[in-house]
């Protein structure tokens, strides 16, 4: 206590955030000398004032992009590095997280944003990436750039957020932004990075509905109304998370990423029909796959939507020529099948309609395109590219986008186009045209379906409010969780003690991580719920208890963690992901 209060304060400010030499009390002295991963003083009786992390209870309210000015698209990239293991252990690995960068730049990133990054000049310069991009070095090793010649940087800065838990204490957590303007369009970009308290799922020492409001906050504050938001970053929170849970509300969830059970995620205040694509890039030699998200802002306009999804499918179409393709061992897609095909259909059968443990892979890889194309493309049959197979477009594939705009756009400015057709000509007429014309594009379709197969072929803009919650990335990232192991599956709620109803109680005394309460309680094929102290007086130390009965409240303890197996997590997850 006396060295944090002579020394420790001065030399490590950021240790200590808002405790004073001077003014700082016995009781704040032994908490901090307690709150860390080693303590060396027992917890004090009673804590010190509420953290400030802590205080944040009401999330603000936010908005959507302005309508005015010219439409845009947005490229934005997340991406963990790993940076002690690809740069301190492997020496960057021939520069392959950059390579990987560069690989993935038609068109370029607008922005990115890096975790685990303590030089983002390492990373991008010799790939040749600096002289396009302006890089910024933040603290708690995260970094961010963006494309010099599309943007003016406005305004950036960090605030911090959370700070880990005391059983994996790493230090406080915080937010790196930047605004910026678009030059061509004049739109606004506020453009937030962040990495995440630690243990995962827990949102730090005051869990994670603080963390994820004093990020909004964050997003209030120094944003203006009308800029286009887009958050990105490793959470070290997934859909398990009371984090995540908590921005489901109020962000559109526009991407998640498989690592570590979904931790890497894109937020934005656009609306669904506006995430125009995603991709898992791969890892590049980090331990998390870097991940990509094109999002449009822009006036409520459908035939403005229409010509930039346009664009975006003849960007596409440059590196995109087939409409088929089997999942490869080892891509993202070939490990949901994999997943699907072993685990998936036993565990959730309902999932996978007409399939059996017995179908094929590629019945699975049907089954997962057609509920998300942006996770799987379509399988390739023995008859793929013979005149007798077919397939009808869905919405969001490539395909499809040629044929909305054929339909909807392309057959009045250009009639010449598409002699015999009218605007009244069917869906499949159309993609017959579409495939006649650009067959590497658009499969024939199958003339026995119905045009409401494909949904409206109207485009319809949300213009008062941000769309969120039970879309498609909720239930991927559900799917995420459910696919995640250990203690990376657990809920974890700091400072809160289970008030429970019925079932049974064991003790297991010496357990001193909660992290290892909640995987002990997975184990246990009776538990539902786990409760965790680090001093139990019949113990004489830490606590782990494991319950079988259910959760009938909860009550504010600074001396219990309380959290949930995989299986209540993933059940919590799906009422969270629908509002109730």
């Amino acid at each position: 206590m006396m060295w944090i209060k002579s020394d420790g304060i001065n030399a490590h400010p950021e240790w200590y955030p808002g405790l004073k030499a001077a003014s700082a009390t016995h009781l704040q002295l032994q908490f901090e000398a307690y709150n860390s991963t080693h303590p060396k003083c027992p917890r004090p009786c009673s804590w010190p004032h509420k953290a400030l992390w802590c205080q944040n209870s009401v999330a603000p309210r936010l908005w959507q992009p302005a309508a005015e000015g010219a439409p845009i698209k947005v490229k934005v990239l997340s991406y963990n590095l790993f940076w002690w293991h690809l740069y301190g252990v492997k020496g960057g690995q021939g520069d392959s997280a950059g390579r990987l960068i560069k690989s993935n730049m038609r068109p370029a990133f607008d922005v990115m944003g890096f975790q685990e990054c303590e030089d983002p000049e390492k990373v991008l310069g010799p790939v040749g990436l600096l002289d396009e991009y302006e890089a910024v070095q933040g603290d708690h090793a995260i970094c961010m750039a963006y494309r010099k010649k599309a943007w003016a940087l406005i305004a950036k800065g960090e605030n911090n957020v959370a700070q880990d838990m005391r059983t994996e204490f790493y230090g406080t957590r915080g937010v790196q932004w930047m605004r910026l303007r678009h030059y061509a369009s004049g739109r606004t970009l506020f453009f937030m990075n962040h990495h995440g308290p630690l243990s995962v799922n827990s949102g730090g020492a005051c869990g994670g509905q603080s963390t994820a409001h004093n990020i909004l906050h964050v997003m209030a504050t120094k944003a203006q109304v009308g800029d286009l938001l887009v958050l990105v970053g490793d959470f070290n929170a997934n859909a398990g998370s009371r984090t995540i849970q908590n921005l489901w509300p109020h962000l559109q969830h526009v991407f998640n990423g498989d690592s570590f059970g979904g931790v890497d995620n894109v937020f934005s205040n656009v609306w669904a029909k506006a995430v125009l694509s995603t991709k898992v890039l791969g890892h590049g030699g980090s331990d998390h796959d870097a991940v990509e998200a094109t999002v449009w802002a822009g006036p409520p306009k459908h035939h403005a939507l229409l010509e930039t999804e346009k664009a975006q499918a003849e960007a596409e179409a440059k590196t995109e020529t087939e409409w088929c393709r089997n999942a490869v061992h080892g891509d993202s897609c070939w490990k949901q099948v994999n997943w699907a095909k072993h685990y998936g259909i036993h565990k959730h059968p309902r999932w996978y309609p007409g399939l059996t443990a017995h179908s094929s892979s590629k019945e699975f890889q049907m089954t997962i395109h057609k509920e998300n194309h942006r996770s799987c493309p379509m399988p390739c049959t023995s008859q793929s590219n013979s005149e007798g197979s077919c397939h009808t477009a869905v919405q969001g594939e490539l395909c499809w986008k040629e044929v909305q705009w054929a339909k909807s756009t392309g057959i009045h400015r250009y009639p010449r186009w598409y002699r015999g057709l009218s605007a009244s000509s069917s869906w499949e007429q159309f993609q017959q045209k579409v495939h006649e014309d650009k067959p590497q594009k658009c499969p024939p379709p199958c003339s026995g379906s119905s045009g409401s197969a494909h949904g409206s072929t109207e485009v319809h803009v949300a213009t008062h409010e941000i769309a969120t919650g039970g879309g498609l990335e909720p239930k991927q990232a559900l799917r995420n969780l459910e696919k995640a192991d250990g203690a990376v599956a657990c809920l974890i709620e700091p400072n809160t003690k289970y008030v429970l109803s019925g079932g049974w109680t064991q003790k297991v005394p010496g357990v001193s991580d909660p992290r290892v309460c909640c995987d002990k309680c997975q184990r246990h094929g009776g538990c539902n719920t786990w409760t965790w102290t680090d001093w139990a007086k019949d113990a004489h130390g830490p606590e782990c208890r494991l319950h079988g009965g259910h959760v009938r409240s909860k009550a504010e303890d600074d001396s219990f963690v309380s959290g949930l197996p995989k299986g209540q997590a993933v059940r919590e997850a799906s009422h969270a992901s629908h509002g109730r």
